[in-house]
């Protein structure tokens, strides 16, 4: 059973190292270490064996198969930790990269990414739309109040849209309408 289990220490060690030098993955190495660990827990293992000092039979074979597994857990909790920290960072940053964070709507980006996807044999219309005096809106009673007017007129058009019907606000005043299948 030893040598058995030293072979196969060694040779996913070696296909481990394989990994590393040809492939240049530096996660591999980690559990290089694991192995090291197993690998030394069987030689002290083989060694007392030899030594007729049976009472500590499978004692570090336990000990470092124990190790390996509890670093794998460690190793695993952490990669999906980070997995979903990525995942959640991705999500934002896309939400940032096509939301307009004045109106809660599409943005220009948005509006180019939807188009191009139109533009590719789908029948749509578009509405182009420029608010009226915003700028005698700003002047006479602040940005926030235009921003307030920007919100309340994109929230009345998206209340006349269809769910498929995309509102991208294209910039200041103006905003943009897809309608697919019109």
């Amino acid at each position: 059973f030893f040598y058995y289990t030293l072979f196969v220490i060694v040779r996913s060690g070696w296909i481990l190292l394989k990994e590393v030098k040809e492939h240049k993955n530096t996660e591999v190495r980690r559990h290089v270490k694991y192995l090291v660990v197993v690998l030394f827990s069987i030689l002290l293992e083989l060694l007392f064996f030899y030594l007729e000092r049976f009472d500590y039979t499978s004692f570090f074979l336990r000990i470092g198969i124990l190790y390996f597994l509890s670093a794998l857990f460690v190793e695993s909790y952490l990669f999906l930790r980070i997995s979903i920290a990525k995942q959640k960072e991705n999500q934002l940053l896309e939400t940032m990269a096509y939301k307009d964070f004045l109106t809660g709507g599409a943005n220009r980006a948005a509006y180019d990414r939807d188009l191009q996807g139109y533009l590719e044999g789908k029948h749509f219309r578009m509405v182009l739309l420029d608010m009226n005096h915003l700028k005698k809106i700003n002047d006479e009673h602040g940005h926030s109040v235009a921003d307030i007017v920007l919100v309340e007129l994109a929230d009345l058009i998206n209340s006349q849209l269809r769910a498929s019907d995309v509102l991208a606000r294209w910039g200041g005043d103006e905003f943009v309408i897809l309608l697919p299948n019109t």
